[in-house]
């Protein structure tokens, strides 16, 4: 794994770039059909390999993974959740432009998170967008104008709007966020407020919590 900072040593301008796998599996012991003997089953939720590439203050991030298409939701193809373009403008701001996950709430293995799902975080749930990043040693702001999905669904149910998530970090040890995020389609309107918070315990023990709330309205009342 090389670090990849677009910088040399003597904080030169340089070209870095530095590959890796995302992989989720999940293993289990289950019968394929009722009455049969348990199997081991090994089934992967995610392969995706990611690339990422730097020069200078600019930074471009892209990841590849399968996805399931057609009617029958049979058919294998080849879909990228996250793409996007960076420039830092400091060591605490930055812009990036793309394809992401909104700034909303605590933003980690999102598929496995039923609140992902429920907000429309889910696994391919992510959007293109314009997001700007500004990190303190005390403070995290991520605010982000979004377009909707352009590569899979229904044109009149992408959404469109602005999500923001600011939070306190307290030495190192805990954070307090709060989020935001209004959005509507040619079909509905929905806004969402959101805390939540993260706390470091015993040794590489932490708790997470996160309270959300949403409303949604058709266009057509």
């Amino acid at each position: 794994k090389n670090l990849v900072t677009g910088y040399d040593d003597d904080d030169n301008a340089a070209f870095q770039w530095d590959v890796g796998l995302d992989t989720r599996l999940l293993f289990l012991m289950a019968s394929a059909e009722v009455g049969s003997n348990s199997d081991f089953i090994v089934i992967p939720m995610l392969i995706e390999p990611q690339l990422v590439l730097a020069y200078g203050p600019v930074t471009a991030y892209g990841s590849i993974s399968s996805r399931k298409a057609g009617a029958t939701r049979s058919e294998m193809t080849a879909f990228s959740r996250h793409h996007w373009l960076q420039y830092r403008v400091s060591d605490e701001l930055s812009l990036r432009a793309g394809r992401m996950t909104q700034p909303f709430g605590i933003r980690h293995a999102d598929h496995t998170v039923y609140t992902r799902r429920d907000l429309d975080f889910d696994k391919y749930d992510q959007t293109y967008g314009v997001q700007v990043d500004w990190n303190t040693e005390d403070w995290s702001v991520a605010a982000m104008g979004f377009a909707g999905n352009y590569l899979v669904g229904d044109p009149k149910v992408q959404e469109r709007g602005l999500s923001a998530t600011v939070a306190y970090q307290w030495t190192g040890r805990a954070a307090l966020g709060l989020s935001f995020l209004g959005g509507m389609s040619e079909l509905s309107q929905r806004l969402a407020v959101g805390v939540f918070t993260r706390a470091k315990l015993y040794g590489h023990s932490y708790v997470m919590a996160e309270f959300d709330t949403q409303f949604r309205k058709s266009v057509e009342g």
